[in-house]
């Protein structure tokens, strides 16, 4: 149902461009596999080059190589001027395709820039982490702000060179040390809160 319809709408137009959207569509239904129908509606919405395309959730369910596939697609649609909006509740997804950026919290903009803009302006610590059990001493005297979370410490710092030489310091074992850069996801943590809400 689907091919015949592409089929129909593609006949209105002979711009070579939507072979192209017909060929990405259909590489896209290889991928996605178990979501039949969506390139093709893809490809159905792209038919007539709109300048503004709305994406609703567009990942939600998808492998991370089908993920990974659908972002490649959105950007070269945007490569071509196209704008996009987009709603997604996977921060990583914002952060990898979106220009301007708006976090919303009970149906209210509260922050909105690049996400470059919102990483610095709401968090712009790296986190390093380590294995709790890496502390042979007193964790307690660590003149850093941490926290613990399921077996590992936290630390927040905006100078990762002084943190280690802190950490060396005080014969910390740095094995197994993870350096964690700021993100969406922990901008939108500190405007929003941790905790699970009604």
């Amino acid at each position: 149902m689907v091919i015949e319809a592409m089929a129909h709408a593609f006949s209105f137009y002979t711009q070579p461009v939507f072979l192209l959207y017909l060929a990405l569509g259909s590489a896209i239904g290889v991928v996605f596999g178990v979501i039949p129908g969506l390139s093709g509606l893809l490809a159905m919405a792209l038919i007539n080059q709109p300048e503004l395309l709305f994406l609703d959730e567009p990942s939600t369910g998808l492998d991370p190589q089908a993920r990974r596939n659908l972002w490649d697609l959105i950007q070269r649609i945007k490569l071509e001027g196209k704008t996009i909006i987009l709603t997604t509740h996977y921060m990583e997804e914002a952060q990898y395709l979106c220009d301007e950026i708006a976090i919303m919290d009970y149906g209210k903009i509260i922050a909105r820039g690049s996400p470059r803009e919102l990483i610095k302006q709401y968090s712009p610590e790296m986190t390093v982490v380590l294995p709790a059990d890496n502390f042979d001493r007193d964790l307690e005297k660590l003149p850093l702000p941490y926290r613990k979370v399921n077996g590992t410490v936290e630390i927040k710092t905006n100078d990762v060179n002084s943190c280690l030489d802190q950490l060396i310091s005080r014969s910390v074992d740095l094995s197994d040390l993870t350096v964690r850069s700021p993100s969406l996801e922990s901008v939108f943590l500190n405007l929003t809160g941790r905790q699970l809400r009604d």
